[in-house]
């Protein structure tokens, strides 16, 4: 998990986007049988999308925020990203495979796979509109989950 954050810090920073950690941020106590390949897919996504979204805005702050917690019951993930965000009739689109804003081949894939991976975690994600501007998708993951789709 460490290794993607530092490579998206590092890319945010080579597209000089201001990428900043919560320095309250905790994440050490995940438990063994949470798949952390998941963790890594969900968070790789969400991070580079934030930056694609920052990386659009050319008239103001271009800011991607991420904070995490470990304490309770659940993992907590928020991303957020200063770009010009997502219609509301559009989120629950933008989750299925293959749908995008983007032009480009290759793309719609990101979303869709979070949202798999956090359905295997028993997790669940929730997108507002962030108070820098773009979007603040927040992901939950069940440290003890009742029916996840398996373990590991």
């Amino acid at each position: 998990m460490s290794a993607i954050i530092l490579g998206k810090y590092n890319r945010a920073q080579e597209l000089r986007i201001n990428f900043q950690l919560d320095p309250e941020s905790r994440m050490i106590d995940i438990p063994e049988n949470i798949n952390r390949e998941k963790i890594v897919t969900i968070l790789g996504n969400l991070l580079e999308n934030a930056i694609e979204a920052a990386q659009e805005n050319s008239s103001g702050k271009r800011l991607v925020q991420l904070s995490m917690t470990d304490f309770g019951n659940d993992l907590i993930f928020e991303v957020e990203d200063s770009g010009s965000g997502i219609e509301y009739e559009s989120i629950d689109l933008s989750l299925q495979h293959g749908f995008t804003t983007k032009s480009g081949a290759g793309r719609g894939i990101g979303l869709s796979l979070v949202q798999e991976n956090l359905k295997y975690l028993g997790g669940h994600l929730t997108v507002v509109r962030s108070s820098i501007g773009g979007m603040r998708f927040t992901i939950y993951i069940p440290k003890h989950p009742i029916s996840a789709g398996g373990a590991g």
